[in-house]
């Protein structure tokens, strides 16, 4: 909505006729074709799929504000999150806290390109910061790679569920969920305890 507002006042001070804006406005959607990677849902699965692109502690806030009101009332809400390397100490310590408040099960992952960082590194950062906000061991899975991650995410959520992958590559993760295999999940079953993911360390 912010952004929305930022565009509509450029416009109008470049003198863009309002019904050019009106219309503008009320054909965008959160689609992948016409935001990818900003709040693109799928429902094609016995659960519900959310990709989004938070990648600081202030979008991943507003995440959570939304998250509240898409929760489902009987289903899990299962997180895939990595945070970038060159961010602060605090403000990944920081992610790992609004996650764990916001996630029922956690799977964290790095970025392949660390910058700067070591292998490990950010992950362990955020899972201290999932830790200092309560979440227990057997909420927090770490699975380095990215597609690895995603693939975890997808095969551990059963219908009512809400999978919420925070990414890096949006194209790839899009297609990976268009491409998931959902055919083995009975639909209309009942959500199942969060289990651990083949070839999931924990700390």
């Amino acid at each position: 909505m912010q952004n929305a507002l930022a565009a509509a006042a450029i416009a109008a001070a470049q003198n863009v006729d309002l019904s050019v804006i009106r219309s503008a406005l009320g054909s965008f959607s959160t689609s992948f074709a016409q935001s990818p990677g900003r709040l693109n849902l799928y429902d094609g699965h016995p659960f519900r799929v959310l990709l989004d692109y938070a990648h600081n502690p202030s979008g991943l806030e507003y995440l959570s504000e939304l998250v509240s009101h898409l929760r489902p009332p009987k289903g899990r809400v299962i997180g895939v999150m990595g945070v970038a390397g060159d961010r602060r100490d605090e403000d990944i310590v920081r992610m790992g806290e609004i996650a764990a408040n916001t996630f029922d099960h956690l799977i964290i992952r790095e970025d392949e390109l660390r910058r700067g960082r070591r292998v490990g590194e950010g992950a362990a950062l955020v899972q201290q910061g999932a830790r200092r906000a309560g979440a227990e061991p057997e909420r927090l899975t770490t699975i380095l790679n990215e597609a690895e991650s995603v693939e975890c995410a997808l095969r551990l959520a059963q219908p009512g569920d809400l999978v919420i992958l925070l990414a890096t590559e949006v194209e790839d993760t899009w297609q990976q969920i268009l491409d998931f295999d959902s055919s083995h999940i009975p639909r209309g079953a009942l959500p199942q305890p969060a289990s651990q993911g083949q070839g999931a360390s924990h700390d």
